[in-house]
């Protein structure tokens, strides 16, 4: 019988500690947050594990969906109640994620998340209309491809219409070997005699080469703790 994946105590483990250091109201740090500037130019410099500069921290970069962000503002972490996970949340932010203009501008509902992101975010947005050609492939594949109808495209959030962030996503990702963070499901039943009217992000990347993650999996792989 094949053996399960194993998944990473260390956020767990991580969690347990800082609660124990915090009942002795000791001060600690944590896995993204600044310590000091020769410490930080240190790491920056040091060669992480997969290569390149970086220190320990992982040279991966994450394209946050816009359904993340709608589960950290709205559905999950209001500011309100958990103003610690965006404290936390600013370091992770500035090192480990790329946020595409479109994402934001998705995400018009809220005010107070473009607002926040305005003020803490400190680099560039990336200008989603340079990667063109590569959502035109993208929108190739959905045209091409035996499994989707063909309002998965002409449908007004179908994936044609240039305002929709998925394919943006998919197309910066795979240009540039970024990992997506969605909370879309697979459609585990898609196939030939069981088209979708709608493409769904985990599908297209699974196809595309592109890897895709969960929130959950997100949270993991950047030991994030509130």
């Amino acid at each position: 019988m094949p053996k399960g994946k194993i998944q990473s105590v260390e956020p767990m483990v991580a969690d347990l500690v800082n609660g124990w250091l915090k009942s002795y109201n000791l001060n600690y740090k944590l896995e993204q947050e600044s310590l000091n500037t020769d410490i930080d130019n240190a790491l920056d410099e040091y060669l992480s594990k997969s290569g390149g500069k970086g220190g320990n921290r992982p040279d991966v970069k994450l394209l946050l969906d816009s359904n993340i962000y709608i589960n950290f503002y709205d559905r999950y972490y209001r500011n309100e109640f958990f103003p610690t996970f965006w404290l936390n949340f600013v370091s992770i932010l500035n090192s480990d994620v790329k946020v595409p203009d479109i994402v934001v501008s998705e995400n018009y509902q809220e005010p107070w998340f473009r607002d926040w992101l305005d003020d803490n975010y400190e680099k560039d947005l990336i200008d989603h209309k340079s990667y063109a050609r590569e959502w035109s492939e993208v929108i190739q594949y959905i045209q091409d491809s035996p499994l989707y109808k063909d309002t998965a495209l002409s449908s007004e959030k179908g994936w044609a219409n240039e305002k929709i962030a998925d394919p943006w996503l998919i197309a910066i990702a795979k240009s540039e070997n970024y990992t997506i963070v969605t909370d879309e499901i697979k459609n585990i039943n898609l196939n030939a005699m069981n088209t979708s009217k709608n493409a769904k992000v985990p599908d297209v990347c699974e196809e595309l080469n592109v890897r895709c993650i969960s929130m959950n999996q997100f949270f993991e792989e950047i030991g994030l703790s509130i």
